[in-house]
């Protein structure tokens, strides 16, 4: 059973990134983001963007989605939008400790729980990082735990004999593991609880406009 993330875990993570990217602040931040066609201030944009989005969703339990992005165009520093990740990380980090632990709502993916945000966020956060750090030319040494609890809980169809960081590479599509087919473009994650995962492989078709519980079989269904 993967172990459960908690609140801190992703204030952790996005500090650990904030860490390794605050000695480039003064760099050009338009350069590509490793192998993504994102430059690197977007890159950390949308990691903050995301961490937002998982906290909106969860404090409201809202199962229809909700447009919260930041806005990639913002006028600030690189340094003002690195400080985004720490300070959205601790929002959800809020959220969630708040959140019962019945608490479900809206993501393309299924259903989430608070574990499954917070996974979601962690996994956000420390992937990019590895991205925008490639793209500066920065060594990046991401928490070896938080990427096992990350694995664990998103993707429990990876396998477990592999080494960690490059098995939630390969699970966020990012390289290739020895004996695996390479991840689709479209890879998802399991979001819902655990115990509600299917056995499948999840991708990301299109996503639900929103999601209804049938009170029969006490399961979600989305809605397009």
């Amino acid at each position: 059973m993967a172990d459960s993330l908690l609140p801190d875990d992703i204030v952790e993570a996005a500090n650990h990134v904030a860490a390794t990217l605050a000695p480039a602040t003064d760099a050009d931040w338009s350069v590509p983001a490793g192998r993504l066609d994102w430059d690197v201030r977007t890159t950390v944009l949308h990691s903050a963007s995301a961490v937002t989005y998982y906290s909106g969703h969860l404090a409201s339990q809202t199962t229809t989605w909700l447009p919260l992005i930041l806005d990639m165009a913002i006028d600030a520093t690189n340094e003002q939008v690195l400080r985004l990740l720490p300070a959205t990380a601790r929002m959800l980090a809020i959220v969630a400790a708040g959140s019962p632990g019945t608490a479900r709502a809206y993501h393309e993916g299924g259903m989430a729980d608070v574990s499954g945000f917070l996974a979601m966020a962690v996994d956000e956060v420390i992937v990019h990082g590895a991205d925008a750090a490639a793209g500066l030319g920065l060594a990046y040494d991401p928490p070896e735990p938080l990427a096992r609890k990350v694995l664990d809980r998103l993707f429990p169809w990876a396998p477990r004999d592999t080494p960690t960081w490059l098995t939630l590479l390969w699970s966020n599509g990012r390289a290739s593991l020895p004996g695996q087919p390479d991840r689709p473009q479209n890879w998802g994650w399991q979001c819902a609880p655990l115990d509600e995962w299917d056995g499948e492989i999840r991708v990301f078709r299109r996503p639900p406009v929103s999601f209804e519980l049938d009170t029969e079989t006490n399961s979600w269904r989305g809605v397009r």
